[in-house]
């Protein structure tokens, strides 16, 4: 049984990291055991990273704090645009086996509940839902007045 917002943190540190990078291209996450992450910079360099499962649940216990406002400005969107993305995979029940950043949209092949998935987010699709799910929290945290 997977835990609440599996793919929702693993997507966010993954997506901070690449935000930590000057502009990373052609971001391709695959998760064979250890989630693997590679990219190219400008030039066309390639680089890459993987994660165990120790580390990614190392991270997953650090992610609590991932949710408390930072002092500096996000360098990039890829940590809300992926966390979001990792919100979607875990609402809808779907095992992701790759995700690749294609042009303005993450393409995700894996298995759904009803079984092979295969799906494009565009970044404004992402975009909009982070928003709709920052004013449901908002909303949910505003002090009702009393009178």
């Amino acid at each position: 049984m997977r835990m609440i917002n599996f793919w929702a943190d693993r997507l966010r540190v993954i997506g901070r990291y690449l935000d930590s990078m000057d502009e990373a291209r052609n971001v391709k996450i695959e998760d064979k055991g250890s989630v693997a992450v590679s990219w190219e910079d400008p030039s066309g360099k390639p680089g890459s990273t993987s994660y165990t499962e120790f580390d990614i649940e190392k991270l997953r216990q650090q992610a609590p704090l991932m949710r408390q406002p930072i002092v500096t400005p996000p360098r990039g969107e890829r940590e809300e645009l992926l966390r979001t993305l990792g919100q979607e995979l875990d609402l809808q029940g779907v095992t992701a086996d790759a995700i690749d950043e294609v042009e303005d949209s993450f393409r995700v092949k894996g298995v759904g509940p009803q079984g092979p998935y295969f799906r494009f987010y565009s970044r404004d699709e992402l975009r909009r839902r982070s928003e709709e799910r920052r004013a449901l929290r908002q909303s949910s945290t505003t002090p009702v007045p009393t009178t």
